[in-house]
């Protein structure tokens, strides 16, 4: 793609010139978008609230971080590789010193990650519906 670009600022180096465009086309689009599909365009009034007026309309909730999103992703794959390793044992109750080892390992590992487990502590504020 070849783009043509117009500037009257000689003295900065032409690599630096095309960020500084292709930076500001990004935020014209990102206004584009938000128009298009938020209407910042609609807004008919600058009048502001002050928060106290509103603190009563909003709840705090509780998110999830994404360390502990990662850490609940990595015990369900933990919980899955176990009832595998578990239904196999049901369906195939031959002894298999390889299979226990393994399922005894698991197990320790998701009573360690449980037991480790950080609460969700992150809060924020949102509007009640």
């Amino acid at each position: 793609m070849e783009v043509g670009v117009l500037t009257d600022d000689r003295q900065r180096p032409a690599p630096q010139i095309i960020h500084l465009i292709f930076n500001r086309w990004t935020q014209e689009n990102d206004f584009k978008y938000l128009d298009q599909h938020f209407g910042i365009n609609q807004i008919t009034s600058y009048a502001s609230v002050a928060y106290e007026r509103l603190k009563d309309q909003v709840e705090e909730k509780q998110i999830k971080s994404g360390a502990y999103k990662a850490l609940e992703q990595q015990t369900a794959q933990l919980k899955s590789q176990l009832s595998k390793l578990l239904l196999s044992q049901h369906q195939y109750p031959r002894k298999s010193a390889r299979r226990t080892e393994r399922i005894a390992a698991l197990t320790k590992d998701l009573a360690e990650g449980q037991k480790n487990k950080p609460k969700p502590k992150k809060k924020f504020r949102a509007w009640r519906c």
